[in-house]
């Protein structure tokens, strides 16, 4: 499903943000990705989002190998990809309902199919309560949990999580982490970074640990 063949990326300096990483991951696979600020994951997630390709090597994501996507096939791409971010991104002047929804705005979906999609999508996270409500009128973790919803909207069949659960309290991480476990529990293949090595502990899920843009362990 996920294959890095020789992936390197290099930016101007030189800055080698990522050499030669090789990794295989399937589909379903729930994984952590940890290491150091600056280590390499923000790159990484672009490579596998299909927002920058890699300066050398292969990166083949859902059948697709990135370096070969045109400008054309991208946003058919990123349909297949949910994204989460640590700082939400959510707009502040529209409710919970509008901001789950927007992503299908654009893509012209019909107004029954938004409807019943978010209303879907919205119950899955526990915030049916809450779909007529402004972000700041929201707690963290409640979100974090649009966020998710909004990343959820197409069916993606990967879900890619910056630092999630960076902003929130421990009861609040361990909620959005459960959340994302259900997710993953329904065939998803989830890709999580995180700081936090004593959730990926107490998780037992896969690990793999970039240092300097190295794989440096995967366990």
């Amino acid at each position: 499903m996920i294959t890095f063949s020789h992936v390197y990326k290099t930016y101007p300096g030189p800055n080698h943000a990522l050499v030669d990483i090789n990794l295989n991951i399937n589909r379903g696979e729930f994984i952590f990705l940890t290491g150091p600020s600056g280590a390499g994951k923000t790159t990484f997630f672009k490579l596998l989002s299909g927002f920058d390709k890699p300066t050398s090597g292969q990166v083949e994501v859902l059948g697709d190998n990135v370096s070969l996507l045109t400008s054309s096939a991208i946003p058919n791409f990123r349909k297949k990809i949910g994204v989460i971010y640590q700082d939400f991104k959510l707009i502040d002047d529209k409710t919970v309902f509008e901001n789950v929804s927007l992503p299908l705005k654009v893509q012209g979906a019909k107004d029954k199919y938004i409807q019943d999609r978010v209303t879907d999508v919205l119950d899955q996270v526990s915030l049916s309560h809450k779909s007529k409500s402004f972000p700041m009128q929201l707690s963290g973790g409640e979100q974090q949990r649009v966020a998710i919803a909004r990343a959820l909207i197409h069916h993606p069949s990967l879900l890619i999580a910056d630092e999630p659960t960076g902003n929130l309290d421990p009861a609040l991480a361990e909620e959005i982490m459960t959340l994302l476990e259900k997710v993953n529990a329904q065939g998803t293949t989830v890709f999580v970074a995180t700081h936090d090595l004593e959730m990926v502990k107490r998780k037992n899920k896969k690990q793999v640990e970039i240092k300097n843009g190295v794989i440096n362990e995967i366990s």
